[in-house]
Protein backbone atom coordinates (compact mmCIF):
# COMPACT_ATOMS: atom_id res chain seq x y z
CA UNK A 1 0.00 0.00 0.00
CA UNK A 2 3.11 2.48 1.18
CA UNK A 3 2.71 5.71 1.77
CA UNK A 4 -1.01 7.56 1.69
CA UNK A 5 -2.42 9.65 -0.43
CA UNK A 6 -3.11 13.00 1.08
CA UNK A 7 -6.37 13.27 -0.64
CA UNK A 8 -9.54 14.89 1.06
CA UNK A 9 -10.49 11.65 2.72
CA UNK A 10 -6.98 11.54 4.32
CA UNK A 11 -7.61 15.48 5.54
CA UNK A 12 -10.88 14.33 6.86
CA UNK A 13 -9.74 11.23 9.15
CA UNK A 14 -6.84 13.68 10.05
CA UNK A 15 -8.95 16.66 11.11
CA UNK A 16 -11.33 15.66 13.86
CA UNK A 17 -10.35 15.67 17.98
CA UNK A 18 -7.40 12.93 19.20
CA UNK A 19 -9.66 11.09 20.74
CA UNK A 20 -12.27 10.94 17.71
CA UNK A 21 -8.99 9.53 15.88
CA UNK A 22 -8.72 6.40 18.21
CA UNK A 23 -12.13 5.66 18.29
CA UNK A 24 -12.53 5.96 14.68
CA UNK A 25 -9.19 3.59 14.30
CA UNK A 26 -11.23 1.09 16.60
CA UNK A 27 -14.09 1.41 14.71
CA UNK A 28 -11.96 0.67 11.75
CA UNK A 29 -10.30 -2.04 13.16
CA UNK A 30 -13.23 -3.90 14.61
CA UNK A 31 -15.48 -3.43 11.74
CA UNK A 32 -19.02 -2.88 14.75
CA UNK A 33 -19.55 -0.96 17.41
CA UNK A 34 -20.34 2.66 17.73
CA UNK A 35 -17.77 5.64 17.77
CA UNK A 36 -19.92 7.73 19.92
CA UNK A 37 -19.64 5.01 22.18
CA UNK A 38 -15.66 4.65 22.24
CA UNK A 39 -15.48 8.08 22.47
CA UNK A 40 -16.45 8.53 25.36
CA UNK A 41 -13.54 6.29 26.79
CA UNK A 42 -10.47 7.44 28.79
CA UNK A 43 -7.37 7.24 26.19
CA UNK A 44 -5.75 4.33 28.04
CA UNK A 45 -9.21 2.55 27.33
CA UNK A 46 -9.22 3.31 24.16
CA UNK A 47 -5.30 1.96 23.76
CA UNK A 48 -6.23 -1.24 25.35
CA UNK A 49 -9.29 -2.06 22.86
CA UNK A 50 -6.93 -1.32 19.64
CA UNK A 51 -4.00 -3.52 21.07
CA UNK A 52 -7.08 -6.60 21.23
CA UNK A 53 -8.37 -5.75 18.35
CA UNK A 54 -5.19 -5.61 16.35
CA UNK A 55 -4.36 -8.92 17.68
CA UNK A 56 -2.39 -8.02 20.90
CA UNK A 57 -1.37 -10.98 23.14
CA UNK A 58 -2.64 -10.00 26.39
CA UNK A 59 -5.90 -9.40 27.23
CA UNK A 60 -7.93 -5.47 27.35
CA UNK A 61 -7.87 -5.34 31.79
CA UNK A 62 -3.70 -5.74 31.48
CA UNK A 63 -3.57 -3.24 28.69
CA UNK A 64 -5.34 -1.08 30.59
CA UNK A 65 -3.40 -1.56 33.95
CA UNK A 66 0.46 -0.95 32.31
CA UNK A 67 2.28 1.97 30.58
CA UNK A 68 0.55 2.34 27.00
CA UNK A 69 3.98 1.82 25.23
CA UNK A 70 3.24 -1.77 25.98
CA UNK A 71 -0.14 -1.34 23.92
CA UNK A 72 2.11 0.19 21.02
CA UNK A 73 4.42 -2.48 20.80
CA UNK A 74 1.97 -5.49 20.80
CA UNK A 75 -0.05 -3.86 18.03
CA UNK A 76 3.46 -3.32 16.35
CA UNK A 77 3.98 -6.20 16.74
CA UNK A 78 0.81 -8.36 15.35
CA UNK A 79 -0.08 -6.04 12.51
CA UNK A 80 4.04 -6.16 11.05
CA UNK A 81 4.07 -10.13 11.87
CA UNK A 82 7.27 -9.64 14.21
CA UNK A 83 9.10 -9.53 17.26
CA UNK A 84 10.48 -6.24 17.03
CA UNK A 85 8.49 -3.99 18.74
CA UNK A 86 9.74 -2.53 22.12
CA UNK A 87 8.93 -0.62 25.10
CA UNK A 88 11.84 2.67 24.76
CA UNK A 89 9.75 3.36 21.58
CA UNK A 90 8.65 7.17 22.35
CA UNK A 91 4.91 7.65 21.35
CA UNK A 92 6.15 9.21 17.77
CA UNK A 93 8.45 6.65 17.07
CA UNK A 94 5.81 3.88 18.09
CA UNK A 95 3.15 5.60 15.92
CA UNK A 96 5.31 6.16 12.70
CA UNK A 97 6.30 2.09 12.95
CA UNK A 98 2.32 1.16 13.66
CA UNK A 99 1.65 3.13 10.84
CA UNK A 100 4.26 1.54 8.08
CA UNK A 101 3.24 -1.79 9.30
CA UNK A 102 -0.24 -1.08 8.83
CA UNK A 103 0.56 -0.23 5.03
CA UNK A 104 2.88 -2.81 4.76
CA UNK A 105 5.98 -0.39 4.54
CA UNK A 106 8.51 -1.43 7.22
CA UNK A 107 10.68 -2.59 4.66
CA UNK A 108 11.32 0.80 3.15
CA UNK A 109 13.69 3.19 5.13
CA UNK A 110 12.56 6.11 3.15
CA UNK A 111 9.23 5.54 3.99
CA UNK A 112 9.21 4.73 7.42
CA UNK A 113 11.17 7.84 8.23
CA UNK A 114 7.98 10.08 6.84
CA UNK A 115 5.93 7.88 8.69
CA UNK A 116 7.86 8.55 12.21
CA UNK A 117 8.61 12.19 10.91
CA UNK A 118 4.96 13.42 10.42
CA UNK A 119 2.86 14.42 13.16
CA UNK A 120 0.67 12.33 14.92
CA UNK A 121 -2.72 13.27 12.80
CA UNK A 122 -0.61 12.18 9.88
CA UNK A 123 0.52 8.91 11.50
CA UNK A 124 -3.18 7.52 12.72
CA UNK A 125 -4.92 9.06 9.62
CA UNK A 126 -2.66 6.61 7.28
CA UNK A 127 -3.82 4.04 9.83
CA UNK A 128 -7.36 4.73 9.58
CA UNK A 129 -7.20 5.09 6.00
CA UNK A 130 -5.23 1.64 5.52
CA UNK A 131 -8.16 0.06 6.83
CA UNK A 132 -10.80 1.84 5.08
CA UNK A 133 -8.99 0.73 1.77
CA UNK A 134 -7.23 -3.27 2.90
CA UNK A 135 -4.55 -3.90 0.10
CA UNK A 136 -5.27 -6.88 -2.32
CA UNK A 137 -1.93 -8.89 -0.88
CA UNK A 138 -0.45 -9.57 -4.76
CA UNK A 139 -0.44 -5.50 -5.16
CA UNK A 140 2.85 -5.78 -2.97
CA UNK A 141 6.03 -5.19 -5.02
CA UNK A 142 7.95 -7.85 -1.94
CA UNK A 143 7.21 -10.16 0.77
CA UNK A 144 8.77 -10.70 4.05
CA UNK A 145 9.17 -14.65 5.22
CA UNK A 146 9.69 -14.97 8.88
CA UNK A 147 9.64 -17.29 11.37
CA UNK A 148 9.73 -20.08 9.56
CA UNK A 149 11.03 -23.22 11.37
CA UNK A 150 13.64 -24.23 8.08
CA UNK A 151 15.48 -20.80 8.51
CA UNK A 152 16.15 -21.03 4.54
CA UNK A 153 12.74 -19.63 3.78
CA UNK A 154 13.00 -16.68 5.89
CA UNK A 155 13.59 -13.69 4.05
CA UNK A 156 12.20 -10.81 1.54
CA UNK A 157 11.61 -11.88 -1.12
CA UNK A 158 11.22 -9.36 -4.34
CA UNK A 159 8.37 -9.05 -7.21
CA UNK A 160 10.09 -11.28 -10.28
CA UNK A 161 7.39 -12.05 -12.84
CA UNK A 162 4.62 -14.66 -12.78
CA UNK A 163 3.92 -17.86 -12.48
CA UNK A 164 0.41 -19.26 -13.74
CA UNK A 165 -0.78 -15.39 -13.93
CA UNK A 166 -0.07 -14.27 -10.44
CA UNK A 167 3.39 -12.91 -9.10
CA UNK A 168 5.91 -14.90 -8.08
CA UNK A 169 8.43 -13.54 -5.29
CA UNK A 170 12.30 -14.45 -5.47
CA UNK A 171 14.47 -13.93 -2.36
CA UNK A 172 16.86 -10.84 -2.29
CA UNK A 173 20.22 -12.11 -3.92
CA UNK A 174 18.50 -15.22 -5.25
CA UNK A 175 17.82 -16.65 -8.43
CA UNK A 176 14.33 -18.70 -10.05
CA UNK A 177 16.41 -21.43 -9.28
CA UNK A 178 16.90 -20.70 -5.11
CA UNK A 179 13.87 -19.63 -3.29
CA UNK A 180 11.17 -18.27 -4.36
CA UNK A 181 7.41 -17.94 -3.71
CA UNK A 182 4.98 -18.19 -6.62
CA UNK A 183 1.85 -19.97 -7.29
CA UNK A 184 1.10 -23.41 -8.27
CA UNK A 185 -1.99 -25.23 -8.82
CA UNK A 186 -3.94 -22.74 -7.18
CA UNK A 187 -1.44 -22.90 -4.14
CA UNK A 188 1.16 -20.57 -3.15
CA UNK A 189 4.86 -22.07 -2.25
CA UNK A 190 7.32 -21.10 -0.61
CA UNK A 191 10.42 -23.55 -1.70
CA UNK A 192 13.85 -23.33 -1.20
CA UNK A 193 15.76 -25.42 -3.96
CA UNK A 194 20.14 -26.47 -4.22
CA UNK A 195 20.52 -27.10 -7.36
CA UNK A 196 17.81 -29.87 -8.37
CA UNK A 197 16.86 -30.87 -4.75
CA UNK A 198 13.90 -29.52 -3.33
CA UNK A 199 14.60 -28.94 0.42
CA UNK A 200 11.58 -26.92 2.12
CA UNK A 201 8.18 -26.46 0.97
CA UNK A 202 5.54 -24.21 2.39
CA UNK A 203 2.07 -23.65 0.75
CA UNK A 204 -1.60 -21.93 1.42
CA UNK A 205 -4.29 -21.44 -0.81
CA UNK A 206 -3.85 -17.83 0.77
CA UNK A 207 -1.23 -15.58 -0.31
CA UNK A 208 0.05 -13.90 3.64
CA UNK A 209 -2.14 -16.30 5.85
CA UNK A 210 -2.49 -20.15 6.94
CA UNK A 211 0.52 -21.42 5.71
CA UNK A 212 1.33 -24.75 6.02
CA UNK A 213 4.50 -27.36 6.19
CA UNK A 214 4.26 -29.90 3.52
CA UNK A 215 8.65 -30.51 3.69
CA UNK A 216 9.38 -27.46 5.48
CA UNK A 217 10.40 -27.51 9.49
CA UNK A 218 7.17 -26.50 11.80
CA UNK A 219 6.29 -23.51 12.82
CA UNK A 220 4.91 -22.71 9.03
CA UNK A 221 6.54 -18.64 8.92
CA UNK A 222 4.62 -15.57 8.50
CA UNK A 223 4.35 -14.22 5.21
CA UNK A 224 3.92 -10.03 5.26
CA UNK A 225 3.30 -8.13 2.13
CA UNK A 226 5.60 -4.73 1.96
CA UNK A 227 6.62 -2.43 -0.52
CA UNK A 228 10.61 -1.47 -1.27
Amino acid sequence: MALPTLDSVFASAANVPRKYMLAQWLFNELGSGAIADYVTLPERYLWAKIAVAAGGTKDEAAYIGLPKQYAWKDIYNAVSGSSLGTIDWSEKQALGRIAAAYRGDTANPANLATYIDWPWRYQVASIITSLLTPPEPEGFNAMIVSGAGSAEANGTYLLDGESEGKPRYTIVGGTTDTNSIFNMGELWNIQSFYGQLELVVYETPDLVVGWGSLLGVEPAPTVTGTNV
